[in-house]
This record gives C-alpha cells, sequence and structure tokens, in this order.
C-alpha cells in the first residue's frame, strides 16, 4: 500500500484533492440528467483530475494557504474544466503584460 502512495506521489496525484475534486463533479453530474453513463463518468473522471492538478496552481497564484485544499478542489471539480479556462486566460493575460 505504500509503495501505491509513492507511486501516486511520483506523478503528482494527491489522493486529498483528487476525492475531493470526485465528489465535486459527482454533484454536478448528480443534477444533469442530460448526461449519459459514460459521459458522467468522463465528467468525474476530468472533474477529480482537474481539481487535483489545478488547486495547487490556483492557491499558489491566489496566495490561499493550504487550509482551504481540499474545499476549492471539491469547487474545481464541481466547476470542472471552467476552472481550466480561468487559468489559461489568467497565463495569457499575464504574459500580454510582460511583452
Amino acid at each position: 500500500m505504500e509503495d501505491l502512495k509513492h507511486f501516486l506521489e511520483d506523478i503528482g496525484i494527491h489522493i486529498g484533492l483528487l476525492m475531493a475534486g470526485l465528489f465535486g463533479a459527482y454533484l454536478s453530474v448528480s443534477v444533469n440528467a442530460q448526461l449519459n453513463g459514460w459521459q458522467k463518468a468522463t465528467v468525474m473522471v476530468s472533474g477529480a483530475m482537474t481539481a487535483n492538478y489545478i488547486t495547487p496552481l490556483i492557491l499558489n497564484y491566489i496566495n490561499l494557504g493550504n487550509q482551504v485544499q481540499y474545499g476549492l478542489a471539491f469547487i474545481v471539480g464541481f466547476s470542472g474544466l471552467k476552472f481550466v479556462e480561468w487559468i489559461i486566460i489568467k497565463i495569457k493575460n499575464k504574459i500580454d503584460k510582460q511583452q
């Protein structure tokens, strides 16, 4: 079990953030009756992975401490790819200001 934990950490997966994002994504798809089973599964996986990898970026960008990381991961999982769009826009704006 410890080997699995180290492997996941090595590939950048934080179990707590992943689970918080998964629960957020689950809540998101549970209210959308228009999605079929595969679509719901895809939304849940993408929400969980987005929360796992994007939450640390947001925490760093807006200088929030780690005490809010799981709540933020839940919100990112719930919102899904909208946070990816937000990050891309912020990065693009920062690059444009530097030029």
